[in-house]
């Protein structure tokens, strides 16, 4: 429902930068194939063996490859093209959460300003600018990395669908193993996740609304001298802000790497 109703925020430009984005994502999803594919000449190549012990060799030896073919090359070719490609999958992803940040952010702020003139007077403003400025750039993140989760699901599936055919076995097992690690740290870190974003929204808007107060009583605290009571909230407000954005910018790729050092385990 949260990008649903973010879709409809976009405007038209920023639409058709979704649907190019979408296709570059599928377009680097099948290069990975080729570039899984081509390492097997390449390892024929290497190790002089001819018929490697896969289910799926793409005629390896009825093409003759350790003679007539010319794997090292072609494998680089591939590498090149799929580098690149990713390389612009990433850099659409970037530019389209940026595009769909400033299209929310936009709105966002029309909406304030067409408010009545009561809300401006007795409504919270310190929400108004924790959502104009942390929130939107907490926006920006999300519709980042969901590009990216989405981008690593047409990955996932077409590495998968291409060692499914090269050696079922294995990839089942290697597949079921980091997938049962994945969720089980991913149910760990979920909830650690959740109470941090509360927090981390908690904090934000205590920060804001105390920078508010104090640029707005300047004044009262050059006359009594209140600057030390301010200095010391802020900095409690701040560092319990940065604390949780640790720990989230720490747990949320955490999985991921102990995963790769656990397939790198498998594959060795």
């Amino acid at each position: 429902s949260i990008l649903f109703s973010l879709y409809r925020s976009l405007s038209c430009r920023t639409k058709k930068k979704f649907f190019f984005t979408f296709l570059i994502m599928l377009i680097t999803s099948s290069s990975e194939c080729f570039t899984v594919l081509a390492v097997i000449p390449l390892i024929s190549k290497i190790t002089g063996i001819t018929n490697p012990a896969t289910n799926f060799t793409f005629g390896i030896n009825q093409l003759n490859l350790q003679n007539n073919f010319l794997p090292i090359p072609i494998f680089i070719g591939f590498v090149i093209i799929s580098g690149t490609l990713r390389i612009l999958d990433l850099y659409n992803c970037a530019d389209l959460s940026s595009s769909a940040a400033h299209d929310v952010s936009k709105k966002t702020f029309k909406t304030y300003l067409s408010r009545p003139y009561e809300f401006h007077v007795y409504g919270d403003s310190s929400k108004a600018i924790a959502t104009l400025t942390t929130y939107i750039r907490d926006t920006n993140d999300y519709i980042y990395n969901y590009l990216r989760l989405l981008s690593s699901i047409f990955i996932l599936i077409s590495l998968c669908g291409t060692l499914f055919l090269i050696n079922f076995r294995i990839t089942l097992f290697s597949f079921l193993l980091i997938s049962f690690v994945y969720i089980t740290l991913g149910s760990f870190t979920k909830k650690k996740l959740l109470s941090l974003s509360e927090l981390q929204v908690e904090s934000a808007n205590l920060q804001t609304k105390l920078v508010q107060e104090s640029l707005l009583s300047i004044r009262e605290i050059k006359i009594w001298s209140a600057f030390e009571l301010f200095f010391q909230n802020y900095k409690k407000y701040d560092w319990r802000l940065r604390t949780t954005e640790r720990k989230r910018l720490f747990l949320g790729p955490f999985p991921r790497f102990l995963i790769e050092t656990l397939g790198l385990i498998i594959f060795v």
